[in-house]
């Protein structure tokens, strides 16, 4: 496919980046993400009507579930939170080596354009649905879960078709979610902020929403493990700002904004345990993808742009 200039310089400026040209990256400790376990992947999604423990000799359905577009959740109390996904050219679906419940929900065609940011699970994941696995394995997941409803549909957000089918998986034995901390752009300490919405890059012009951060009781900003280094960005607000619970999973990277990421664009390590990472804040970005096509919504106070070094 023939790339824009925009793609093109992005590509550039990115691989600079990679370099150490850009950015100022924060001293943190711990070790490089070389070393860290790859991501879980899920190999092959089949889905059968079967429970766990009980009717597991019974035949898998013929059906595999090749070929989908996927949306991970990620369990939090008594919500999911949206979480990005990838699928590598063998199919594979990878989900962050971190310990906690995650939910996959398969489309035949493409993912609907709009998704909720946060889905309260009024009625739990049911037992029966939950496949557990060690992060040092790949997987099937055994069956579809029937009895959970699509996160995606629970706002009301209009699709064309149902998802194909939903997984849940309990990953034991991952690493620790990410802890953030915060630095003005001259290295002063500041209080995290109340939330935030993760953005990832891509090529250059498009950003894909990668969920949303809360405040933890510590006062960090906890931040799903990435399954792969990239670029990001971070738009954050104080506490009880007025924002939009649904987000355009997918769009252009806002016009005139590329090179003032560059600018603001830090490369901290990756920690391989429970260390914080610090990101320094910019203040100019002046950019708002939470907030394409809402109104009356606040916009954000602080920006980060980041990529973590293995």
């Amino acid at each position: 496919m023939k790339r824009t200039p925009r793609q093109i310089v992005a590509k550039l400026l990115l691989g600079l980046g990679a370099g150490g040209l850009w950015g100022c990256g924060d001293s943190v400790a711990g070790k490089g993400g070389s070393e860290l376990p790859g991501p879980i992947q899920v190999v092959t999604i089949v889905m059968r009507d079967s429970v766990p423990g009980k009717n597991d000799s019974a035949p898998a359905s013929s059906a595999v579930m090749s070929g989908l577009k996927w949306r991970i959740w990620e369990q939090q109390g008594s919500e999911l939170l949206a979480r990005s996904s990838a699928v590598d050219s063998a199919g594979r679906l990878s989900i962050p080596n971190q310990s906690g419940i995650w939910v996959l929900e398969g489309w035949r065609d493409s993912l609907p354009s709009r998704v909720p940011v946060a889905v309260s699970l009024t009625t739990g994941i049911p037992d029966t649905c939950i496949d557990s696995v060690s992060s040092s394995v790949s997987f099937n997941a055994s069956h579809n879960c029937k009895d959970l409803a699509s996160p995606t549909l629970a706002t009301g957000i209009l699709a064309a078709a149902r998802p194909a089918g939903l997984a849940v998986v309990r990953l034991r034995d991952g690493l620790p979610s990410l802890r953030l901390r915060f630095a003005d752009s001259v290295g002063t300490p500041i209080a995290a902020p109340a939330m935030a919405r993760l953005w990832t890059v891509i090529d250059g012009d498009s950003l894909a929403f990668a969920g949303e951060l809360r405040r933890d009781a510590e006062g960090y900003l906890r931040m799903p493990r990435p399954r792969v280094s990239g670029p990001s960005l971070l738009e954050m607000w104080p506490a009880n700002a007025p924002l939009p619970n649904e987000v355009v999973a997918r769009q252009a990277f806002p016009s005139g904004r590329f090179f003032r990421y560059m600018n603001c664009r830090e490369m901290p390590g990756m920690p391989s345990g429970d260390v914080p990472v610090t990101l320094h804040t910019c203040q100019g970005l002046g950019t708002a993808p939470s907030l394409l096509g809402h109104l009356n919504s606040a916009s954000p106070t602080m920006w980060a742009a980041f990529e973590f070094l293995p």
